[in-house]
């Protein structure tokens, strides 16, 4: 007779057999980006492992550099060592592998394939439409599926409850379907966002691909200052812009709607000095192929004045 803790282990030794499979090791380890102890005199460059499916252990592959090391600035080499670091994830989540001829690989994953959506065909007798040229919820009633309405004569005979539960059925029919019109509706709606929306970039996710940037181009002193600014924007657009999902929305007037904020709080050289770190961040955005122009470029530096303290007297 087993007992509980013996059932327990009996088990977990089925469930980890079931579960762990040698042959599924991990094939590759992360790509990583060596930066030549921040020496541009050094070569930078992507390296990573794969699994040698000869000796079964990972081997270091040939390191990957492009013409990264021909700019001459730590954050345009950092730059383009970060896009092949994402390409060179994505082959890899995908299959490709340094051992073998990924040319079948390649074309099946690169031939678009077709998937047209089925017709759906026209339900007769339908209470609800919704045209495409008119608000979602708008409704047309079909006049056929209306009955004329006779007065009721007074009698003692016993209703037909057969034609009522058609009556019901029908009714309950015609809402089904009308609710069914206004889901598709909708549905169309989602997907026609997710279509408007797709290829853009979260905002979190574009100030965090700036933030690993500037940690490792920028000198700590500079970082400080730098994120410090870039953090206030940030918290300002999650405060008093939440409508805005993207960072392609955050164009150049939010932009000014925040540096305006900036000057009447503080100064001319503190607004300034926000707008520097602003178009900074949308520089590398642009660099990393995040956004296709900068527009903060083209926002004016206001004048400032340098006031001199009057000099203490006693008169």
């Amino acid at each position: 007779m087993l007992n509980f803790q013996q059932l327990i282990e009996s088990e977990y030794r089925s469930a980890y057999e079931s579960a762990y499979d040698l042959t599924m090791k991990q094939q590759y380890s992360e790509p990583k980006i060596y930066l030549g102890n921040n020496d541009l005199s050094k070569r930078w460059y992507v390296y990573f492992s794969y699994r040698n499916p000869e000796t079964g252990k990972l081997t270091r592959q040939t390191p990957i550099y492009g013409d990264a090391n021909t700019y001459k600035t730590k954050e345009e080499r950092l730059a383009v060592l970060t896009i092949y670091r994402r390409v060179l994830l994505k082959l890899l989540k995908q299959g490709y592998s340094p051992y073998e001829d990924n040319t079948e690989l390649h074309t099946r994953l690169n031939t678009p394939t077709k998937n047209e959506p089925k017709p759906q065909p026209e339900k007769p007798n339908r209470l609800t439409t919704v045209d495409e040229n008119s608000d979602v919820g708008s409704s047309t009633v079909n006049t056929d599926d209306l009955e004329e309405v006779k007065p009721v004569k007074k009698d003692n005979t016993q209703p037909n409850l057969t034609k009522v539960n058609q009556d019901v059925t029908k009714t309950a029919s015609g809402t089904a379907t009308e609710g069914n019109q206004i889901k598709e509706a909708s549905n169309s709606t989602s997907k026609k966002e997710v279509e408007d929306n797709k290829g853009k970039t979260l905002i979190d996710d574009a100030f965090n691909l700036d933030d690993r940037i500037k940690q490792k181009s920028l000198r700590v002193t500079s970082y400080r200052t730098y994120s410090s600014h870039i953090k206030r924007f940030k918290d300002w657009l999650r405060k008093e812009q939440k409508h805005l999902k993207y960072i392609e929305q955050v164009d150049k007037s939010v932009v000014i709607k925040y540096l305006n904020k900036v000057l009447l709080n503080s100064s001319a050289r503190n607004r300034n000095n926000y707008k520097a770190s602003i178009s900074s961040f949308y520089s590398t955005l642009v660099d990393n192929d995040v956004l296709k122009t900068n527009e903060i470029v083209s926002i004016k530096k206001l004048k400032t004045n340098s006031v001199r303290n009057k000099t203490y007297t006693e008169e």
